[in-house]
């Protein structure tokens, strides 16, 4: 499930669990406005629905949760849209790591037997990392696709899935002997 998929209409009939994790470092300060508000748009307006669950973090020097709940109408949509207007900028680098561990953490705990899709909303330059943080982010992003938006990027994630990637391989491999 890409961006992308927002933009139509959504059909599931299954529950997915949403883990946005918001850039509130200085490399987002100039689109943070465009940004929130497309996520508020896209991905809380048009691709939540009901039963879907929804958690949001800020990450500058280390992650904040500032929204985790269940959807169940218009007021837990409005909740969450008043958790990412109400973000400030943090400044410092983001620590993109800490933030993409503490949600694979909460997925390997509670979604277990659901879809899960998890977006990280970026400033648009290079993603910056320490050199410490730079093997850990880029096992992290292995499974990712980027969308470029004037000034910001949103990044889906497909977290845990080396499992599935390596049991899909041997099947294959298995299937064409």
């Amino acid at each position: 499930m890409y961006t992308q998929s927002a933009y139509s209409a959504d059909n599931r009939t299954e529950s997915v669990d949403v883990y946005l994790i918001f850039d509130s470092s200085a490399a987002i300060n100039n689109s943070k406005d465009a940004a929130i508000n497309w996520a508020a748009t896209v991905i809380i307006g048009d691709l939540l629905q009901n039963g879907d669950n929804l958690n949001i973090w800020t990450v500058s020097e280390r992650p904040e949760l500032i929204f985790s709940g269940t959807i169940r109408g218009d007021d837990e949509k409005a909740g969450a849209r008043d958790a990412l207007r109400a973000i400030k900028p943090a400044g410092g680098t983001a620590n993109y790591a800490a933030a993409l561990r503490e949600a694979d953490r909460r997925r390997e705990q509670t979604s277990q037997g659901r879809m899960v899709y998890t977006l990280l909303i970026s400033g648009g330059g290079v993603i910056a990392a320490s050199p410490a943080q730079e093997q850990d982010l880029s096992g992290l992003l292995r499974y990712a696709k980027i969308d470029d938006f004037p000034g910001w990027k949103a990044m889906v994630i497909g977290l845990g899935l080396d499992a599935q990637v390596r049991n899909a391989a041997v099947a294959y491999m298995n299937a064409v002997k």
